[in-house]
C-alpha cells in the first residue's frame, strides 16, 4: 500500500486488491485520514483473501439483475414485457447490496406494486426476482437465502371478462386510424395475441391456403389460424412483400398508440387483449364449437376456452330444442298426438288453400 501526495489535502492510494490486482483510489482531506483509509483497504484486502465468500455479501443487486438478464431474461419469449418489470426492479433496488435486502425489503416493494397495479402483477414482479436470486445462487455470485421467502401473496385477480357487442366491433374498426386498423381487424377476426400480430411476417401467411402460421405463442407450441376472406381483404391492401415485418409499429409505439384510440371512444378500462376475448366470445355464441375455439386460440388448457362456453347458452338452447318432439312424444304422449293431429289439419288446410 502506497500512499502518495498530490498536491494539498489530495492523496493518491495504491494497492492491490484481494486478487493481485492493482486498484488506485482518490483520498481528499488530510495525511491523518488518507492513512486511515489505506489501513481500513488494507485490512478488507486481507479479509478477503482469508475469507473469500465475503465478497459475494458485497455485490449489488444491479450486478446480479443484470446477469440475470443477460443469461437468461432478454432470451425469453416475453423479453418485451420483463424489461420493463426489470427496469423498476433495479430502479427501486438502486445500489442496495444484495445480501442487504430482505424480506421486509421486498414485501414492501411486493404491496406497494399491488397497491399501485393489482396483486396479479404485483406477483409477477416477485416472480422476477426471486428467480434474479435464484440465478445469482446457481451462478455462485451470491450466498444466502432468497428474501423473497415468507412474503406474503395475494390471490390473482379473477380473469377480466370484457367482451365487445356487435355494434362495439363495426365501431371499433370502422372508426380505427389508418394505422391500426388491420392491427384491430386481425386481433378481432383472429383471437391473435399482440405479440403475436406485431411479430408477424409476410412469410407467416399462406394466401393460397387462408392460413396464417403462429410460430412462437404464449404456450411454446405453433399453431395454425384460418383466415376469413374479410381478413385476406385486409392484409392483401396493405401490399403483400416476400418476407419482412407486416406491422412497422414497436410495441411502446403500439401501446401509446391504441391506449389513446381507446379512449377516445371512452374505453378507458378495456385493453387490447379484451380484443382476444371479443373474438372468442362472438365465435363460441355463433359456432358453439368449443374445441374448435381452444385449437384457433392456442390455450393449452380447456379450461380456458370454457369459460366462453356460457355465451353460447342461446345457440345451445336452440340446438337441444331440436330433441323436444321426441321426448314430448313418451313423456306425453297424448298431448303429442294432439299436436301432431292438429300440425297435421293445418298443414292440410293449407294445402287444400293453395290448390283451391
Amino acid at each position: 500500500m502506497k500512499v502518495i501526495p498530490l498536491k494539498k489535502n489530495k492523496f493518491l492510494l495504491r494497492y492491490r486488491d484481494e486478487n493481485g490486482k492493482q486498484r488506485e483510489k482518490i483520498i481528499n482531506g488530510s495525511k491523518s485520514a488518507a492513512n486511515a483509509m489505506a489501513c481500513k483497504i488494507e485490512n478488507e484486502v486481507y479479509e478477503l483473501r482469508l475469507f473469500p465468500e465475503k465478497k459475494l455479501q458485497r455485490i449489488l443487486f444491479k450486478d446480479i439483475a443484470q446477469k440475470y438478464w443477460l443469461i437468461h431474461g432478454k432470451t425469453t419469449k416475453s423479453a418485451e414485457k420483463l424489461i420493463y418489470q426489470y427496469n423498476k426492479i433495479v430502479e427501486y433496488f438502486k445500489d442496495k447490496q444484495a445480501h442487504q435486502i430482505t424480506t421486509e425489503d421486498i414485501q414492501i416493494f411486493y404491496n406497494y406494486m399491488s397497491e399501485k397495479d393489482s396483486p396479479s402483477t404485483a406477483n409477477h414482479y416477485l416472480a422476477t426476482i426471486k428467480a434474479i436470486f435464484n440465478k445469482a445462487d446457481k451462478l455462485g455470485i451470491y450466498t444466502g437465502r432468497n428474501p423473497c421467502k415468507g412474503v406474503d401473496k395475494k390471490e390473482n385477480n379473477p380473469p377480466r371478462e370484457k367482451y365487445l357487442t356487435k355494434e362495439e366491433i363495426r365501431k371499433i374498426i370502422t372508426e380505427a386510424p389508418a394505422r391500426l386498423k388491420p392491427i384491430i381487424a386481425c386481433a378481432l377476426m383472429t383471437g391473435m395475441r399482440r405479440g403475436e400480430i406485431l411479430n408477424l411476417d409476410w412469410q407467416d401467411i399462406n394466401f393460397e391456403t387462408n392460413i396464417i402460421y403462429i410460430h412462437t405463442s404464449k404456450s411454446g407450441k405453433q399453431r395454425k389460424i384460418p383466415m376469413i376472406s374479410s381478413l385476406k381483404n385486409v392484409f392483401l391492401q396493405l401490399g403483400p412483400q416476400k418476407t419482412g415485418k407486416i406491422f412497422s409499429i414497436s410495441t411502446p409505439a403500439f401501446r401509446f398508440a391504441i391506449r389513446k384510440y381507446l379512449n377516445t371512444l371512452g374505453l378507458e378500462d378495456f385493453r387490447f387483449h379484451d380484443l382476444r376475448h371479443s373474438f372468442a366470445s362472438l365465435f363460441e355464441s355463433e359456432t358453439s364449437q368449443t374445441m374448435a375455439l381452444q385449437e384457433i386460440m392456442g390455450h393449452s388448457n380447456a379450461n380456458l376456452t370454457k369459460r366462453y362456453t356460457h355465451l353460447s347458452s342461446q345457440h345451445l338452447t336452440k340446438s337441444i330444442n331440436t330433441l323436444d318432439p321426441f321426448f314430448e312424444e313418451i313423456i306425453n304422449p297424448k298431448e303429442s298426438l294432439a299436436k301432431n293431429s292438429n300440425a297435421e289439419f293445418l298443414l292440410s288446410k293449407k294445402t287444400n288453400d293453395t290448390k283451391i
